[in-house]
């Protein structure tokens, strides 16, 4: 019997919180406990990454606000 692989699932936003209210019920139902879902924040000014902390708070930690540092990089600090 082979072990299940463990997915992370990366979402980049940048003033996206209306699209991730309509789709990101549709990634969560995807995911199981296992499973990571890391968001990264672009210093959004629509309050994402405060609806993210209240919808979310007891089960995923956000990132938000690296000014200067390129997508990859941003999603490289979220990780640690």
């Amino acid at each position: 019997m082979t072990a299940k692989a463990t997915v992370s699932a990366v979402i980049p936003s940048f003033n996206g919180l209306e699209l991730l209210k309509k789709h990101l019920p549709a990634v969560l139902v995807c995911l199981r406990n296992k499973d990571e879902l890391v968001i990264v924040d672009d210093a959004s000014t629509d309050q994402t990454a405060a609806w993210l902390r209240k919808k979310f708070h007891c089960r995923k930690q956000v990132f938000q606000d690296f000014p200067g540092v390129k997508l990859v990089g941003k999603y490289q600090t979220s990780r640690k």
